[in-house]
């Protein structure tokens, strides 16, 4: 593998190559640009041809159309918003970025967005007053399945489905004009209730129906948007078997087990799926925000909870990414407005390690396996705390080679073969993604790419190690990012971790990168039957929190939070019997999983069910009610990773 250092006004950069200092920038965009785009997926065109790039913005100012001319656009549901996502044309970034104050950053979203709709808004809300609506972000929500219906008049109570992919409107996919177009978002189309219940009546076979309106997240048998749409709000369903819930019996009219969230409307957003679903969550930074967004519209003046069982591994982990500084923001200025956040499945899977690097010397090096036949770029990320100066290096070298590329802080390398970009190190003095500490990107191409004609890259044992050339120990935190495939998939997506067994690889600290800004509920998991085991064994026994469950602490330089998982909740029925039952897409059919995805939907059911009470909590004691200390004299690992307590379906209070 032949090594480059990038400099500014290098002919390998396309996009940003005008740009006197490429410090600063998002480290995905720098791989993105010197690689054209070629993982991910396709940049959107405006009517004249001229591709544009979706990004999410946060300013010190609110966004004003008249400041960004001709070099960015926000949908119109932005005006007036310090956050926001929108548009630069492909050859505008350079002067995009140079309109930006201190203080202000800017990041890249994949899957793309297509041209924003600068039509007026006119939207009739279907929603009709009630107390609680709820909200789902999630994939592949069969929104038809009679779990989602009024048991007393049949009809549909998704009162809107915005699916976000940006060809959801091309003729050929939407042949009946069933989906209508977003206004105030500019993509993706839109269903409403009434176009739903005349699905519905016209086509009594549902998978029929999804073909009709070519809805591909619900063409299989299962999808993860259904269990967690059916666990948070879903009807009395017999089959249904959560720990925790009593078996439902289908003559008791009364639903208390399940609570009002059984007949509350609800919102739905699919996220991208096509051409595949970004596992990674390196598009969330948009489509989250886009989607919180569209649902507080919809949902108009009520009481709102929305349930995201999504997230990423990578990330500064401190409460300041970006898209966590949006979410924030949102909470804080939306009373009406809960959001419940799965704390992630990452507790196991070796893809964090965390080192004190003392001065004038290297960490110990970490063995980070990238596997073979994978279609997808792998990325790894390098987080240096807020001290740390800029004196720091990342050594790299690549399965089989004799010697290993160092990279100093402020500098981009790539490597490549035959002309063909295979891994790129991009290390920043400032992240956009965590103002004010130091991080390094390393991007992989995939080491089974989807053309003969490009080189893979190699697969095996990358060692990677930081070196520490300033007078004070540093502490390092280095994180891989997801990469499992979604389920249904066949992948080859390929899940790289750290060799077992190295100094320093640490499963504390694995919690969701979404989940550690102070607003959000974030949501750990538990055995349902798990103290039952617990019981035997001895001093070998097994434990009662699931043992994926993702933990806490933050890094260290999160000031505002974050301990562990605010509660947790059932995510398997035993440590032997895996994840739960609850609908599959058709009708009348179910299926298990397991994760603490399923885990934050029966925490969103409980607020709504808690919110619909005579006199519900403020929303802001809804945190509060919610963490009941169950055990004070549990250990301080397991505290981090169930939170302040054990939420149990149907012990509402």
């Amino acid at each position: 593998m032949n090594w480059t250092q990038i400099q500014p006004g290098s002919v390998r950069l396309n996009r940003l190559r005008a740009d006197a200092a490429l410090d600063g920038y998002d480290p995905y965009l720098i791989w993105a640009d010197l690689t054209n785009f070629a993982g991910f997926s396709g940049l959107p065109k405006d009517a004249s041809g001229k591709e544009q790039i979706p990004v999410a913005v946060e300013l010190v100012r609110n966004y004003v159309p008249g400041d960004f001319t001709g070099v960015f656009a926000a949908p119109a549901i932005y005006r007036q918003a310090r956050f926001c996502t929108g548009l630069v044309p492909h050859d505008k970034l350079v002067a995009f970025r140079a309109l930006l104050r201190a203080g202000e950053r800017f990041k890249l979203g994949l899957p793309a967005i297509p041209q924003v709709d600068t039509q007026p808004r006119n939207f009739a809300p279907a929603v009709r007053p009630v107390p609680v609506v709820i909200g789902i972000i999630d994939h592949g929500c069969a929104f038809a399945n009679r779990a989602f219906r009024d048991p007393a008049t049949g009809k549909t109570r998704v009162k809107w489905v915005w699916d976000q992919d940006r060809n959801r409107l091309d003729a050929g996919r939407n042949a009946g004009n069933h989906w209508q177009r977003v206004r105030e978002l500019g993509y993706g189309g839109e269903l409403d209730a009434g176009r739903i219940d005349a699905l519905i009546q016209s086509y009594p076979d549902e998978s029929r129906l999804y073909r009709e309106i070519s809805y591909e997240p619900a063409f299989r048998d299962r999808s993860h948007g259904t269990m967690v749409m059916d666990l948070a709000c879903g009807g009395p369903n017999p089959l249904r078997h959560v720990a925790g819930f009593p078996n439902a019996d289908p003559a008791d009219n009364s639903r208390n087990f399940e609570g009002p969230a059984s007949t509350a409307p609800i919102i739905v957003v699919q996220l991208p799926y096509r051409p595949a679903k970004d596992t990674s969550g390196a598009s969330l930074c948009v489509h989250i925000l886009d989607a919180l967004h569209y649902i507080r519209r919809r949902a108009l003046n009520f009481r709102l909870v929305v349930n995201l069982s999504d997230g990423a591994m990578a990330g500064p982990h401190d409460g300041t990414s970006l898209l966590e500084s949006a979410l924030d923001n949102f909470l804080a200025a939306s009373q009406r407005t809960s959001l419940v956040v799965a704390a992630g499945n990452g507790f196991e899977l070796n893809c964090h390690a965390r080192q004190r690097i003392n001065a004038n010397s290297s960490g110990a090096p970490l063995n980070w396996r990238v596997l073979p036949d994978d279609f997808t770029d792998s990325f790894l990320e390098v987080w240096l705390n807020r001290t740390a100066g800029a004196a720091v290096t990342l050594s790299i070298r690549p399965p089989g080679a004799a010697a290993a590329q160092t990279v100093a802080m402020g500098e981009i390398w790539i490597g490549d073969r035959a002309g063909t970009p295979l891994c790129c190190v991009v290390a920043g003095r400032n992240s956009p993604n965590g103002p004010g500490r130091g991080s390094f990107l390393v991007a992989l191409a995939p080491t089974r790419p989807r053309s003969r004609a490009s080189s893979p890259a190699p697969h095996g044992v990358w060692e990677i190690t930081v070196g520490n050339n300033t007078g004070t120990a540093i502490d390092v935190d280095t994180w891989i990012e997801r990469d499992n495939p979604a389920l249904g998939d066949t992948g080859p997506l390929r899940q790289s971790y750290f060799v077992k067994n190295q100094a320093g690889i640490a499963n504390t600290g694995t919690v969701n990168s979404v989940a550690t800004g102070a607003e959000t509920i974030v949501v750990g998991g538990f055995y349902g039957r798990g103290r039952l085991f617990q019981e035997i064994g001895g001093a070998s026994r097994l434990t009662e929190v699931a043992r994926y469950s993702s933990s806490g602490p933050g890094h260290p330089d999160a000031g505002n939070r974050y301990d562990g998982p605010d509660v947790s909740a059932p995510s398997d029925e035993s440590p032997v019997l895996r994840g739960l039952r609850a609908s599959a897409n058709r009708s009348g059919s179910t299926f298990r999983m397991d994760g603490t995805s399923v885990a934050a939907p029966i925490v969103t059911r409980r607020i709504a069910n808690m919110l619909s009470a005579a006199i519900p909590p403020p929303l802001g004691q809804v945190k509060a009610r919610l963490q009941i200390d169950h055990a004070k004299t549990r250990a301080t690992v397991e505290l981090a990773r169930e939170g302040a307590g054990r939420i149990k379906p149907g012990k509402e209070s």
